[in-house]
Protein backbone atom coordinates (compact mmCIF):
# COMPACT_ATOMS: atom_id res chain seq x y z
CA UNK A 1 0.00 0.00 0.00
CA UNK A 2 3.06 2.31 0.85
CA UNK A 3 4.52 1.81 -2.29
CA UNK A 4 1.00 2.85 -4.13
CA UNK A 5 0.88 6.19 -2.49
CA UNK A 6 4.29 6.21 -3.43
CA UNK A 7 3.28 6.06 -6.88
CA UNK A 8 0.85 8.27 -6.90
CA UNK A 9 2.33 11.14 -5.54
CA UNK A 10 5.33 10.15 -7.99
CA UNK A 11 2.63 10.92 -10.60
CA UNK A 12 0.93 13.40 -9.65
CA UNK A 13 4.22 15.41 -9.11
CA UNK A 14 5.10 14.88 -12.66
CA UNK A 15 1.52 15.74 -14.00
CA UNK A 16 2.53 19.44 -11.91
CA UNK A 17 5.72 19.70 -13.71
CA UNK A 18 4.40 19.17 -16.88
CA UNK A 19 1.50 21.49 -16.80
CA UNK A 20 3.86 24.18 -15.48
CA UNK A 21 6.06 23.46 -18.34
CA UNK A 22 3.44 23.66 -20.97
CA UNK A 23 2.00 26.96 -19.11
CA UNK A 24 5.78 28.11 -19.74
CA UNK A 25 5.79 27.23 -23.00
CA UNK A 26 2.43 29.18 -24.31
CA UNK A 27 3.98 32.29 -22.18
CA UNK A 28 6.87 31.96 -24.22
CA UNK A 29 5.38 31.52 -26.72
CA UNK A 30 2.55 34.71 -26.21
CA UNK A 31 5.90 36.82 -25.29
CA UNK A 32 7.68 36.08 -29.14
CA UNK A 33 4.40 36.69 -30.83
CA UNK A 34 4.18 39.81 -28.99
CA UNK A 35 7.89 40.87 -30.07
CA UNK A 36 7.41 39.78 -33.37
CA UNK A 37 4.09 41.67 -33.27
CA UNK A 38 6.22 45.10 -31.87
CA UNK A 39 8.74 44.45 -34.20
CA UNK A 40 6.21 45.09 -36.96
CA UNK A 41 4.65 48.07 -35.34
CA UNK A 42 8.26 49.82 -35.59
CA UNK A 43 8.43 48.78 -38.93
CA UNK A 44 5.13 50.43 -39.62
CA UNK A 45 5.70 53.91 -37.63
CA UNK A 46 8.50 54.36 -39.26
CA UNK A 47 7.16 54.08 -42.77
CA UNK A 48 8.25 50.63 -44.15
CA UNK A 49 11.52 51.69 -45.36
CA UNK A 50 12.98 49.06 -48.36
CA UNK A 51 15.77 48.16 -45.97
CA UNK A 52 13.73 46.39 -43.21
CA UNK A 53 11.40 44.67 -44.79
CA UNK A 54 10.67 42.51 -41.83
CA UNK A 55 6.33 42.12 -43.05
CA UNK A 56 7.30 40.51 -46.02
CA UNK A 57 9.00 37.46 -44.05
CA UNK A 58 6.60 37.38 -41.22
CA UNK A 59 6.23 33.25 -41.57
CA UNK A 60 10.23 33.11 -40.06
CA UNK A 61 11.82 33.32 -36.78
CA UNK A 62 11.99 37.07 -36.05
CA UNK A 63 15.39 36.53 -34.44
CA UNK A 64 16.48 36.24 -38.06
CA UNK A 65 15.41 39.71 -39.35
CA UNK A 66 17.97 41.28 -40.63
CA UNK A 67 18.95 43.98 -37.68
CA UNK A 68 17.58 41.99 -35.14
CA UNK A 69 19.89 40.58 -32.19
CA UNK A 70 18.16 38.18 -29.58
CA UNK A 71 19.46 36.28 -26.75
CA UNK A 72 17.70 32.66 -25.98
CA UNK A 73 14.91 33.53 -28.51
CA UNK A 74 13.99 37.12 -27.22
CA UNK A 75 14.81 40.26 -28.78
CA UNK A 76 17.87 42.04 -26.87
CA UNK A 77 19.33 44.30 -29.03
CA UNK A 78 18.59 46.77 -32.36
CA UNK A 79 21.30 47.08 -35.01
CA UNK A 80 19.39 49.21 -37.61
CA UNK A 81 22.33 51.60 -38.94
CA UNK A 82 22.11 53.17 -42.09
CA UNK A 83 18.58 52.07 -42.85
CA UNK A 84 17.24 54.98 -44.23
CA UNK A 85 15.20 55.69 -41.38
CA UNK A 86 13.63 59.27 -41.40
CA UNK A 87 10.95 59.73 -39.07
CA UNK A 88 10.82 59.87 -35.20
CA UNK A 89 11.87 57.29 -33.01
CA UNK A 90 8.60 55.34 -32.18
CA UNK A 91 7.19 54.62 -28.75
CA UNK A 92 7.56 50.86 -29.42
CA UNK A 93 11.24 50.47 -29.52
CA UNK A 94 10.84 49.97 -25.68
CA UNK A 95 8.31 46.85 -26.31
CA UNK A 96 11.17 44.58 -25.58
CA UNK A 97 12.00 43.65 -22.18
CA UNK A 98 15.43 42.49 -22.41
CA UNK A 99 16.79 45.25 -24.95
CA UNK A 100 19.95 46.45 -23.79
CA UNK A 101 21.63 47.73 -27.25
CA UNK A 102 19.83 50.07 -29.83
CA UNK A 103 22.01 51.26 -32.64
CA UNK A 104 20.32 53.71 -35.12
CA UNK A 105 22.88 55.63 -36.24
CA UNK A 106 23.45 57.10 -39.89
CA UNK A 107 20.03 57.49 -40.71
CA UNK A 108 17.83 60.24 -41.14
CA UNK A 109 15.76 60.45 -38.30
CA UNK A 110 14.42 63.52 -37.15
CA UNK A 111 12.79 64.87 -34.34
CA UNK A 112 13.67 65.79 -31.03
CA UNK A 113 14.98 63.61 -28.67
CA UNK A 114 12.35 61.56 -27.26
CA UNK A 115 11.40 60.45 -24.17
CA UNK A 116 9.72 57.27 -24.85
CA UNK A 117 13.31 55.89 -24.88
CA UNK A 118 13.20 56.17 -20.97
CA UNK A 119 11.27 53.18 -20.69
CA UNK A 120 13.85 50.88 -22.25
CA UNK A 121 14.53 50.27 -18.40
CA UNK A 122 17.61 48.21 -19.31
CA UNK A 123 19.36 49.86 -21.90
CA UNK A 124 23.50 49.77 -22.08
CA UNK A 125 23.92 51.05 -25.45
CA UNK A 126 22.20 53.82 -27.33
CA UNK A 127 23.41 55.33 -30.54
CA UNK A 128 21.86 57.93 -32.62
CA UNK A 129 24.63 59.91 -33.75
CA UNK A 130 24.98 61.00 -37.60
CA UNK A 131 20.94 61.95 -37.53
CA UNK A 132 19.10 65.18 -38.10
CA UNK A 133 17.84 65.55 -34.29
CA UNK A 134 17.39 68.84 -33.32
CA UNK A 135 16.22 70.90 -30.32
CA UNK A 136 17.13 71.00 -26.47
CA UNK A 137 18.22 67.71 -24.81
CA UNK A 138 15.57 66.98 -22.04
CA UNK A 139 16.39 68.68 -18.21
CA UNK A 140 15.42 65.21 -16.96
CA UNK A 141 17.73 63.01 -19.47
CA UNK A 142 18.95 61.28 -16.36
CA UNK A 143 15.96 59.34 -16.85
CA UNK A 144 17.92 56.78 -18.87
CA UNK A 145 18.39 53.75 -17.74
CA UNK A 146 20.67 53.66 -14.95
CA UNK A 147 22.67 50.82 -16.63
CA UNK A 148 23.79 53.29 -19.60
CA UNK A 149 27.36 52.93 -20.43
CA UNK A 150 27.44 54.01 -24.07
CA UNK A 151 25.59 57.13 -25.49
CA UNK A 152 26.04 58.71 -28.73
CA UNK A 153 24.25 61.56 -30.20
CA UNK A 154 27.56 63.13 -32.08
CA UNK A 155 26.75 64.87 -35.71
CA UNK A 156 22.71 66.03 -35.10
CA UNK A 157 21.49 69.24 -34.81
CA UNK A 158 21.05 69.58 -30.93
CA UNK A 159 21.56 73.04 -29.47
CA UNK A 160 21.48 74.71 -26.49
CA UNK A 161 23.36 73.66 -23.21
CA UNK A 162 23.95 70.40 -22.34
CA UNK A 163 22.04 69.51 -18.89
CA UNK A 164 23.73 68.86 -15.75
CA UNK A 165 21.39 65.99 -15.29
CA UNK A 166 23.12 63.61 -17.58
CA UNK A 167 25.86 63.75 -15.02
CA UNK A 168 23.76 61.75 -12.70
CA UNK A 169 24.48 58.81 -15.55
CA UNK A 170 27.17 57.45 -13.02
CA UNK A 171 27.83 54.34 -15.28
CA UNK A 172 28.60 56.10 -18.35
CA UNK A 173 31.73 55.41 -20.17
CA UNK A 174 31.31 56.90 -23.25
CA UNK A 175 29.55 59.98 -24.06
CA UNK A 176 29.66 61.39 -27.55
CA UNK A 177 28.00 64.59 -28.33
CA UNK A 178 30.39 66.55 -30.33
CA UNK A 179 29.34 67.79 -33.98
CA UNK A 180 26.55 69.72 -33.09
CA UNK A 181 25.03 72.67 -31.85
CA UNK A 182 25.28 73.28 -28.96
CA UNK A 183 25.59 76.91 -28.17
CA UNK A 184 25.66 77.27 -24.17
CA UNK A 185 27.21 76.27 -21.93
CA UNK A 186 28.80 72.26 -20.95
CA UNK A 187 28.37 71.29 -17.18
CA UNK A 188 31.21 71.37 -14.89
CA UNK A 189 29.84 68.18 -13.01
CA UNK A 190 30.77 66.06 -16.10
CA UNK A 191 34.38 65.53 -14.08
CA UNK A 192 32.27 63.06 -11.50
CA UNK A 193 31.97 60.85 -14.37
CA UNK A 194 34.38 58.32 -12.63
CA UNK A 195 33.93 55.68 -14.99
CA UNK A 196 33.83 57.78 -18.03
CA UNK A 197 36.80 56.68 -20.48
CA UNK A 198 35.66 58.89 -23.56
CA UNK A 199 34.21 62.26 -23.86
CA UNK A 200 34.18 64.15 -27.05
CA UNK A 201 32.48 67.75 -26.55
CA UNK A 202 33.93 69.06 -29.79
CA UNK A 203 32.84 71.10 -32.84
CA UNK A 204 30.21 72.88 -30.76
CA UNK A 205 29.73 76.57 -30.66
CA UNK A 206 29.79 76.86 -26.98
CA UNK A 207 29.50 79.73 -25.29
CA UNK A 208 33.17 81.20 -24.42
CA UNK A 209 34.34 79.79 -20.94
CA UNK A 210 37.32 78.47 -19.15
CA UNK A 211 37.90 74.67 -19.11
CA UNK A 212 36.63 73.45 -16.42
CA UNK A 213 38.65 72.02 -13.37
CA UNK A 214 37.05 69.69 -12.39
CA UNK A 215 37.60 67.31 -15.56
CA UNK A 216 40.89 66.62 -13.76
CA UNK A 217 38.40 64.24 -11.60
CA UNK A 218 38.09 61.94 -14.71
CA UNK A 219 40.66 59.23 -13.53
CA UNK A 220 39.52 56.79 -15.90
CA UNK A 221 39.42 58.79 -19.25
CA UNK A 222 41.45 57.84 -22.11
CA UNK A 223 40.16 60.17 -24.90
CA UNK A 224 39.25 63.74 -24.51
CA UNK A 225 38.75 65.75 -27.11
CA UNK A 226 37.22 69.44 -26.65
CA UNK A 227 38.35 70.95 -30.18
CA UNK A 228 36.48 74.48 -31.25
CA UNK A 229 34.63 74.69 -28.06
CA UNK A 230 35.73 78.37 -27.74
CA UNK A 231 37.69 77.25 -24.66
CA UNK A 232 39.83 80.39 -23.60
CA UNK A 233 42.39 80.54 -20.77
CA UNK A 234 44.85 78.52 -19.74
CA UNK A 235 44.73 74.61 -19.36
CA UNK A 236 44.21 74.17 -15.63
CA UNK A 237 46.86 72.22 -14.21
CA UNK A 238 44.23 69.79 -13.25
CA UNK A 239 45.17 68.04 -16.40
CA UNK A 240 48.21 66.51 -15.39
CA UNK A 241 46.35 64.40 -13.24
CA UNK A 242 44.61 62.40 -15.35
CA UNK A 243 46.89 58.97 -15.32
CA UNK A 244 44.91 56.89 -18.00
CA UNK A 245 44.83 59.94 -20.67
CA UNK A 246 45.99 58.86 -24.29
CA UNK A 247 44.54 61.33 -26.37
CA UNK A 248 43.97 64.94 -25.51
CA UNK A 249 42.71 67.02 -28.36
CA UNK A 250 42.24 70.51 -27.13
CA UNK A 251 42.90 72.20 -31.07
CA UNK A 252 41.70 75.66 -32.56
CA UNK A 253 40.53 77.50 -29.23
CA UNK A 254 41.82 80.22 -28.04
CA UNK A 255 43.85 78.82 -25.04
CA UNK A 256 46.83 80.67 -24.04
CA UNK A 257 49.49 80.86 -21.39
CA UNK A 258 51.43 77.32 -20.42
CA UNK A 259 51.05 74.20 -20.73
CA UNK A 260 51.14 72.08 -17.32
CA UNK A 261 54.26 70.62 -17.02
CA UNK A 262 53.40 68.06 -15.52
CA UNK A 263 51.31 66.68 -18.74
CA UNK A 264 54.70 65.34 -19.85
CA UNK A 265 54.77 63.11 -17.36
CA UNK A 266 51.67 61.75 -18.32
CA UNK A 267 53.27 57.95 -19.07
CA UNK A 268 49.67 56.71 -21.25
CA UNK A 269 49.65 60.24 -23.21
CA UNK A 270 50.13 59.10 -27.20
CA UNK A 271 48.49 62.10 -28.85
CA UNK A 272 48.10 65.44 -27.72
CA UNK A 273 46.97 68.36 -30.03
CA UNK A 274 47.01 71.93 -29.23
CA UNK A 275 47.38 73.06 -32.87
CA UNK A 276 45.60 76.90 -33.40
CA UNK A 277 45.76 78.46 -29.89
CA UNK A 278 48.30 80.33 -28.11
CA UNK A 279 50.01 78.39 -26.30
CA UNK A 280 53.28 79.34 -26.95
CA UNK A 281 55.13 78.93 -23.78
CA UNK A 282 56.57 75.88 -24.14
CA UNK A 283 59.99 75.39 -23.47
CA UNK A 284 61.32 72.11 -22.33
CA UNK A 285 59.93 68.08 -23.89
CA UNK A 286 61.51 65.73 -21.95
CA UNK A 287 59.77 62.02 -23.24
CA UNK A 288 63.10 59.96 -22.95
CA UNK A 289 63.10 56.41 -21.80
CA UNK A 290 59.75 55.49 -22.99
CA UNK A 291 58.13 53.39 -25.74
CA UNK A 292 56.69 55.87 -27.88
CA UNK A 293 56.30 54.96 -31.62
CA UNK A 294 55.08 57.24 -34.65
CA UNK A 295 56.47 60.33 -35.69
CA UNK A 296 57.60 62.72 -33.51
CA UNK A 297 54.65 65.61 -33.62
CA UNK A 298 56.06 68.18 -36.47
CA UNK A 299 53.61 70.92 -34.90
CA UNK A 300 56.25 71.03 -32.22
CA UNK A 301 59.04 71.72 -33.99
CA UNK A 302 57.06 75.45 -34.14
CA UNK A 303 57.13 76.41 -30.76
CA UNK A 304 59.05 79.27 -30.60
CA UNK A 305 60.15 79.53 -26.75
CA UNK A 306 61.28 75.94 -26.70
CA UNK A 307 64.95 75.38 -25.43
CA UNK A 308 65.60 71.80 -24.96
CA UNK A 309 63.87 68.89 -26.75
CA UNK A 310 64.81 65.29 -25.37
CA UNK A 311 63.13 61.91 -26.23
CA UNK A 312 66.22 59.63 -26.21
CA UNK A 313 65.34 56.09 -26.01
CA UNK A 314 62.21 55.69 -28.18
CA UNK A 315 61.10 54.18 -31.06
CA UNK A 316 60.02 57.36 -32.80
CA UNK A 317 60.65 57.20 -36.79
CA UNK A 318 59.84 59.02 -39.43
CA UNK A 319 62.14 61.72 -40.83
CA UNK A 320 63.16 65.26 -39.74
CA UNK A 321 62.12 68.31 -41.50
CA UNK A 322 64.50 69.00 -44.33
CA UNK A 323 63.86 72.63 -45.43
CA UNK A 324 63.39 74.48 -42.23
CA UNK A 325 64.74 72.06 -38.78
CA UNK A 326 61.42 73.63 -36.81
CA UNK A 327 59.18 73.89 -39.56
CA UNK A 328 58.57 74.01 -42.99
CA UNK A 329 56.49 77.38 -42.29
CA UNK A 330 59.02 78.72 -40.10
CA UNK A 331 61.01 82.03 -41.75
CA UNK A 332 64.51 81.36 -42.46
CA UNK A 333 65.56 83.95 -39.89
CA UNK A 334 63.58 82.09 -37.14
CA UNK A 335 65.42 79.09 -37.87
CA UNK A 336 68.72 81.11 -37.52
CA UNK A 337 67.84 82.61 -34.07
CA UNK A 338 65.46 80.22 -32.36
CA UNK A 339 66.26 79.81 -28.87
CA UNK A 340 66.92 75.63 -29.01
CA UNK A 341 69.84 74.66 -27.02
CA UNK A 342 69.55 71.30 -26.66
CA UNK A 343 68.41 68.74 -28.54
CA UNK A 344 68.80 65.35 -27.46
CA UNK A 345 66.76 62.45 -30.51
CA UNK A 346 69.31 59.50 -29.89
CA UNK A 347 68.09 55.75 -29.83
CA UNK A 348 65.02 56.45 -31.80
CA UNK A 349 64.89 55.10 -35.64
CA UNK A 350 65.01 58.31 -37.41
CA UNK A 351 66.27 58.46 -40.96
CA UNK A 352 66.93 61.10 -43.99
CA UNK A 353 69.83 63.77 -44.36
CA UNK A 354 70.61 65.94 -40.98
CA UNK A 355 68.81 69.60 -42.16
CA UNK A 356 71.84 71.42 -43.06
CA UNK A 357 70.55 75.06 -41.36
CA UNK A 358 70.85 73.11 -37.46
CA UNK A 359 74.40 74.22 -38.11
CA UNK A 360 73.66 77.59 -37.69
CA UNK A 361 71.07 77.95 -35.28
CA UNK A 362 72.61 80.09 -33.08
CA UNK A 363 71.66 79.32 -29.55
CA UNK A 364 72.08 75.22 -29.77
CA UNK A 365 74.82 74.29 -27.83
CA UNK A 366 74.59 70.36 -27.34
CA UNK A 367 72.93 67.74 -30.08
CA UNK A 368 72.89 64.25 -30.03
CA UNK A 369 71.33 61.58 -32.84
CA UNK A 370 73.58 58.82 -31.89
CA UNK A 371 71.59 55.54 -32.12
CA UNK A 372 69.71 56.59 -35.48
CA UNK A 373 69.05 55.81 -39.08
CA UNK A 374 70.12 59.70 -40.05
CA UNK A 375 72.45 59.94 -43.30
CA UNK A 376 76.42 60.88 -42.52
CA UNK A 377 75.47 61.02 -38.17
CA UNK A 378 77.42 58.79 -36.02
CA UNK A 379 79.01 61.15 -33.89
CA UNK A 380 78.19 62.89 -30.82
CA UNK A 381 78.35 66.71 -31.90
CA UNK A 382 79.21 69.55 -29.10
CA UNK A 383 78.51 72.84 -30.42
CA UNK A 384 79.70 75.89 -29.06
CA UNK A 385 77.52 78.59 -28.19
CA UNK A 386 77.89 82.22 -29.65
CA UNK A 387 77.28 85.59 -27.83
CA UNK A 388 75.45 87.37 -29.44
CA UNK A 389 77.55 90.10 -31.18
CA UNK A 390 79.62 87.64 -32.76
CA UNK A 391 79.10 86.77 -36.11
CA UNK A 392 77.45 83.73 -37.84
CA UNK A 393 79.08 81.03 -39.23
CA UNK A 394 80.26 81.32 -42.75
CA UNK A 395 78.72 79.45 -45.12
CA UNK A 396 80.28 76.36 -46.71
CA UNK A 397 80.38 76.01 -50.56
CA UNK A 398 80.70 72.57 -52.39
CA UNK A 399 82.37 72.46 -55.75
CA UNK A 400 82.78 69.27 -57.24
CA UNK A 401 84.71 67.98 -60.44
CA UNK A 402 82.07 64.93 -61.13
CA UNK A 403 79.14 63.46 -59.62
CA UNK A 404 79.08 62.60 -56.25
CA UNK A 405 76.39 60.88 -53.71
CA UNK A 406 77.48 62.81 -50.49
CA UNK A 407 76.73 66.77 -49.13
CA UNK A 408 78.18 69.44 -47.34
CA UNK A 409 76.81 68.01 -44.08
CA UNK A 410 78.22 64.19 -44.30
CA UNK A 411 81.61 65.80 -44.64
CA UNK A 412 81.57 68.13 -41.93
CA UNK A 413 80.82 65.46 -39.46
CA UNK A 414 83.34 63.11 -40.69
CA UNK A 415 85.82 65.86 -39.54
CA UNK A 416 86.70 64.27 -36.11
CA UNK A 417 89.80 62.51 -33.92
CA UNK A 418 88.78 59.08 -35.16
CA UNK A 419 88.73 60.08 -38.75
CA UNK A 420 92.59 61.86 -38.61
CA UNK A 421 94.97 59.36 -40.84
CA UNK A 422 97.54 62.50 -41.37
CA UNK A 423 98.63 66.01 -40.46
CA UNK A 424 101.64 68.65 -42.17
CA UNK A 425 102.52 72.20 -42.10
CA UNK A 426 99.39 72.85 -43.96
CA UNK A 427 96.88 70.89 -42.43
CA UNK A 428 95.01 67.62 -41.55
CA UNK A 429 93.72 64.80 -43.87
CA UNK A 430 90.93 63.00 -42.81
CA UNK A 431 89.09 59.26 -44.38
CA UNK A 432 85.95 58.90 -44.22
CA UNK A 433 83.29 56.84 -44.92
CA UNK A 434 80.11 57.43 -46.57
CA UNK A 435 78.29 54.29 -46.91
CA UNK A 436 78.22 51.68 -49.81
CA UNK A 437 82.07 50.99 -49.71
CA UNK A 438 82.53 55.17 -50.55
CA UNK A 439 85.41 56.29 -49.39
CA UNK A 440 86.86 59.44 -49.58
CA UNK A 441 90.13 61.85 -47.61
CA UNK A 442 89.78 65.16 -47.08
CA UNK A 443 92.51 67.24 -46.31
CA UNK A 444 91.54 70.73 -44.04
CA UNK A 445 93.46 73.79 -45.00
CA UNK A 446 93.53 75.97 -42.22
CA UNK A 447 93.60 80.26 -42.14
CA UNK A 448 96.97 80.31 -43.37
CA UNK A 449 96.11 80.85 -46.87
CA UNK A 450 94.00 83.29 -46.29
CA UNK A 451 96.23 86.59 -46.85
CA UNK A 452 94.51 88.23 -49.77
CA UNK A 453 91.83 88.31 -52.56
CA UNK A 454 94.91 87.46 -55.08
CA UNK A 455 95.80 84.04 -53.38
CA UNK A 456 92.50 83.09 -53.17
CA UNK A 457 92.05 83.45 -56.90
CA UNK A 458 95.36 81.73 -57.80
CA UNK A 459 93.94 78.61 -55.19
CA UNK A 460 90.98 78.77 -57.52
CA UNK A 461 92.87 78.46 -60.69
CA UNK A 462 95.15 75.71 -59.03
CA UNK A 463 92.20 73.70 -58.13
CA UNK A 464 90.50 73.97 -60.98
CA UNK A 465 93.72 72.55 -63.00
CA UNK A 466 94.41 70.07 -60.23
CA UNK A 467 91.15 69.04 -61.18
CA UNK A 468 90.98 68.17 -64.52
CA UNK A 469 93.82 65.83 -64.51
CA UNK A 470 93.06 62.35 -64.98
CA UNK A 471 96.44 60.03 -64.26
CA UNK A 472 96.88 56.64 -62.35
CA UNK A 473 99.27 58.01 -60.60
CA UNK A 474 97.57 61.02 -59.11
CA UNK A 475 95.31 60.94 -56.61
CA UNK A 476 92.02 62.16 -58.43
CA UNK A 477 90.83 65.67 -56.58
CA UNK A 478 86.86 65.03 -56.42
CA UNK A 479 86.05 68.71 -55.10
CA UNK A 480 86.52 71.09 -52.30
CA UNK A 481 84.28 73.21 -50.11
CA UNK A 482 85.59 76.23 -49.19
CA UNK A 483 84.62 79.52 -47.22
CA UNK A 484 85.99 82.39 -46.30
CA UNK A 485 88.08 81.14 -43.46
CA UNK A 486 89.24 77.87 -44.35
CA UNK A 487 89.60 74.90 -47.18
CA UNK A 488 88.76 71.04 -47.46
CA UNK A 489 90.00 69.25 -50.30
CA UNK A 490 88.42 66.22 -51.41
CA UNK A 491 90.01 63.24 -52.66
CA UNK A 492 89.39 59.78 -53.87
CA UNK A 493 90.67 57.68 -50.81
CA UNK A 494 93.66 55.47 -51.59
CA UNK A 495 95.71 53.19 -49.70
CA UNK A 496 99.26 54.02 -48.49
CA UNK A 497 99.11 57.00 -50.62
CA UNK A 498 100.33 60.64 -49.20
CA UNK A 499 98.37 64.12 -49.89
CA UNK A 500 100.84 66.83 -50.51
CA UNK A 501 103.55 66.24 -48.18
CA UNK A 502 101.56 64.59 -45.32
CA UNK A 503 102.59 62.26 -42.96
CA UNK A 504 99.74 59.38 -43.08
CA UNK A 505 99.54 57.76 -39.94
CA UNK A 506 100.16 53.90 -39.97
CA UNK A 507 96.95 52.89 -39.54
Amino acid sequence: MASLYLVRGILMLTLVLLNIHILKSNCESITRDSEKAALLKLEQDWGKPAALNWSSITNTDHCDWSGVICTDGFVTGLSLAGRDLYKPIPKAICSFKNLFYIDLSKNQISGSFRTSIFNCSRLQHLDLSFNSLFGFLPANIHKLSPKLAYLNLASNSLSGSIPSAICQLHGLRFLHLDNNYFNESYPAELGNLSELQVLSLAYNPFAPGRMHPQFGNLSNIKYLWMSNMNIVGEIPDTMSLLSQLRLLDLSSNRLNGMIPSRVWRLRSLEMLYLVNNSVWRLRSIFLNNNQLRGSFPSSLWSLPELTMIMIQENGFSGSLPKNNFISGEVPTNLILHAPLQVLVLAGNMLSGLLPSRIWYMQYLKKIDLRKNNLSGIFCFIKIRSRKKHEAPSPQWKLTTFQPISYNVEDILCGLTNNNLVGRGGSGKVYKICLGNNCKIAVKKIGNGLKKDGMLEKQFQAEIGTLGSIRHANIVKLLGFISTSESKLLIYEYMEHVKLANEDVNSN
